[in-house]
């Protein structure tokens, strides 16, 4: 298998919809709830608008034999907050404020459901996915050794549900740190806050992707 590479992500380079449905896809369960049914719409507006954690500075496009396989969007720990705090306007203005105001108690009970703690010196993971026919060919293997070989420190939060993408997790050597589970709309949520120290990096590079 050829190696493979990450860009910047470029709205007026990359294919923003290829994108966007890849961000969607992350999560099927929870994505919904967030951004609503027209999810890939919405995350499209956020994308083409920046200033948020689907910026490109903090999203990348995963390359692999000229294709666009999948997207991470990452930052350090400690610039968490601000990115947050940035991305909440570009959300709003992307959601419309009459769908986001009925959703604001669930974002905050959701939110309370991600706490955990996370080293200042670590790297984030906001989201990662793998387009859906490139799945099972050691490409998330490969993403996850890159990524620890940039940083000694990352964080990710996982729908516990997900089993397949916990047990990928887990695979590559992260830990579960913290868990939390809500109930939503006759729907269980669960969110592992999980981490891979420098210590568990030989693990990123064995095993298949999910």
């Amino acid at each position: 298998m050829s190696n493979i590479h990450f860009a910047a992500f470029d709205a007026a380079q990359h294919d923003v919809s290829l994108v966007a449905d890849l961000i969607a896809r992350s999560d099927e369960q929870i994505n919904p709830l967030v951004y609503g049914n027209n999810t890939v719409e919405v995350i499209v507006k956020m994308v083409q608008a920046g200033g948020s954690y689907f910026d490109g500075k903090y999203l990348r496009v995963v390359i692999w034999d000229g294709e666009i396989v999948g997207v991470v969007a990452g930052y350090p720990v400690k610039e968490k907050a601000t990115v947050d705090k940035l991305s909440g306007p570009a959300f709003a203005k992307a959601m419309g404020f009459i769908r986001l105001v009925p959703k604001i108690r669930f974002f905050q009970r959701l939110d309370g459901i991600m706490a955990g703690h996370m080293d200042p010196e670590g790297y984030y993971i906001h989201t990662l996915s793998i387009a859906p026919k490139h799945q099972g060919q050691g490409l998330g293997t490969k993403i996850m050794a890159a990524l620890a070989a940039e940083h000694n420190i990352i964080y990710l939060h996982v729908n516990s549900n997900k089993t397949r993408s916990y047990s990928f997790y887990e695979k590559v050597g992260f830990r579960e740190q913290s868990r939390g589970q809500m109930v939503y709309k006759g729907q269980e949520l669960l969110q592992s806050l999980m981490v891979l120290q420098s210590d568990c990096r030989e693990h990123a590079s064995e095993g298949n992707a999910s």
